[in-house]
């Protein structure tokens, strides 16, 4: 039998050894090499060492078995979307799918829109956490409140921006919204003190956290007793999606992922959590995250 996930966690650990000795980013390698003896295709989209690309590797990849035929790494939602419409080959993974069906500037359809029957599931959530450095001078839960001229972190990418400022700005007007491109920026620029807090879903073990968006938190103050505004006890839901594909066969292999130790590993490293909703059926995960999608574009 093909052991992918032995196979996967070499060529992982391959590469790491590499990127350490080289001091190269894992940003533009190609560790798309391995085949497998099926006829699944995992899409790859995103940069390979962020936390969407390592899920794609480390828990999709090895938990489709003897059904993993290769990896897809086709950098861009605009590029994979035009290819998954002129190819029959079986294609599944992650879909940032809230983001990219935001129309354009010019109000035209993204070219990344991701249609409803393409929409294999919830693939996981992440909260939106209130955090700081563990034992900054002055840094608390009130001060993120009350603060003059606090300087909050964020990501800015696509609708994540709008969100985050538009929750921190009606606890605390007068913070100051420091947006950064990724993670990759914003969590040094904590760390190093360009900025007091972080509005995000990551959590690392030398930050304290006070406030989140999921109530399911509850070592942490919800944000939708801080703030009445429509966003403050919403979190985000990627999808997973499949092209080519029996759904009833798709939806099995997102219910065997997110029951896999490797996404229990992965959620606990990026600090991102299983929601309850992914144990309905799949009609009623899309009608609860249309539902979920309509109130974030309310107003």
């Amino acid at each position: 039998m093909f052991d992918i996930r032995k196979t996967v966690s070499v060529a992982v650990l391959a590469l790491t050894m590499m990127i350490g000795a080289n001091g190269t980013s894992v940003a533009g390698t190609d560790i798309t090499t391995l085949k497998g003896p099926g006829d699944v295709n995992v899409m790859l989209m995103y940069r390979a060492g962020g936390s969407y690309g390592r899920m794609s590797q480390q828990v999709i990849a090895p938990n489709l078995g003897d059904d993993f035929k290769e990896i897809k790494n086709i950098r861009g939602c605009a590029k994979m979307a035009d290819f998954v419409k002129n190819t029959d080959e079986k294609m599944f993974g992650l879909w940032d799918w809230f983001s990219t069906n935001e129309p354009l500037a010019d109000g035209s359809k993204n070219p990344c829109f991701l249609e409803q029957e393409n929409i294999v599931s919830i693939s996981h959530a992440f909260p939106y956490r209130a955090c700081f450095v563990a034992g900054a001078n002055g840094r608390s839960l009130d001060d993120f409140i009350n603060g003059k001229g606090i300087k909050v972190g964020i990501l800015a990418n696509g609708v994540y921006k709008a969100q985050a400022t538009q929750v921190i700005h009606s606890i605390n007007p007068d913070a100051k919204i420091i947006p950064y491109s990724s993670s990759k920026k914003y969590i040094p620029g904590l760390k190093s003190g360009e900025v007091d807090y972080l509005y995000s879903a990551q959590m690392r073990d030398w930050m304290t956290c006070v406030a989140s968006t999921d109530a399911k938190e509850t070592q942490f103050t919800h944000f939708g007793t801080l703030s009445d505004n429509f966003l403050a006890d919403k979190n985000t839901y990627p999808a997973f999606a499949a092209f080519n594909m029996d759904m009833d066969e798709a939806f099995a292999f997102a219910q065997k992922i997110q029951q896999s130790p490797e996404m229990v590993k992965f959620l606990a490293g990026v600090g991102h959590v299983m929601p309850t909703q992914v144990t309905m059926p799949r009609r009623e995960q899309l009608a609860f995250m249309n539902e979920w999608y309509a109130t974030i574009q309310e107003k």
